[in-house]
């Protein structure tokens, strides 16, 4: 069979090549004067970019180290690493791609009528946590359904509810969980919110197109609230 039109390409996280690539480099982990530890003592730098980085540096022999068989790893002459989703990153997959995670539950909550809003913070609070978690972009579902897990199944039992608010009080910190969505009754509660100190100087997410500050029934709400 003819192959020299095809291209293979193989791919996968490999946990754990980094320190194979740290043993070929005798990058010490240990004590005090350690590079990679004390970066990430002082907050320079965190797990994810440090392997990051580490994987920038992979050859061919620390493949075979790793576990794989020479004549494998021969036919991958371009090796080639990826780096770890960043927090801006993971807040675009949140809202900018045509089937983002936002825009999915939006629409799903707007067949009842009902619009969800998010602060630019509570969006940057969600990238942190799945950020923290080591899972990248998958972990992103997770957090959202942890979030709005009770406004999904309250919303379609009621009429009253007019929106959804997740802001950063409602995902909660990067260790601890927050109090989940807000439901609100009144256009007058979502106004009672933009006043509280976790919104008041939040700005309206430039990446947010459409009928920003009305209600599906006209009435306008604080810009502060941004939407998908």
């Amino acid at each position: 069979m003819d192959t020299k039109n095809i291209l293979f390409i193989c791919g996968g996280a490999f946990v754990g090549l980094e320190k194979c690539i740290s043993d070929r480099q005798h990058d010490s982990s240990i004590g005090f004067g350690a590079p990679v530890r004390a970066s990430m003592r002082t907050g320079k730098l965190t797990e994810d970019l440090v392997t990051s980085s580490m994987l920038e540096n992979v050859e061919s022999g620390d493949l075979i180290t790793y576990g794989l068989i020479p004549e494998f790893v021969g036919r991958c002459p371009i090796l080639v690493s990826l780096s770890a989703l960043d927090e801006d990153q993971l807040v675009q997959v949140l809202t900018k791609p045509k089937n983002a995670l936002g825009k999915q539950y939006k629409k799903m909550l707007r067949m009842n009528d009902v619009e969800l809003h998010f602060t630019e913070n509570a969006l940057r609070m969600i990238a942190r946590k799945a950020m923290k978690k080591n899972t990248g972009a998958r972990g992103l579902r997770s957090i959202l359904e942890n979030i709005l897990t009770e406004a999904m199944f309250e919303v379609p039992e009621s009429n009253s509810i007019k929106a959804v608010l997740v802001d950063e009080e409602a995902v909660g910190s990067v260790d601890a969980s927050g109090c989940g969505a807000k439901i609100l009754c009144d256009v007058d509660e979502l106004t009672q919110c933009s006043k509280s100190e976790i919104m008041r100087n939040l700005k309206v997410n430039d990446m947010v197109a459409g009928n920003e500050g009305r209600l599906s029934n006209g009435v306008e709400f604080p810009s502060v609230a941004i939407r998908l």
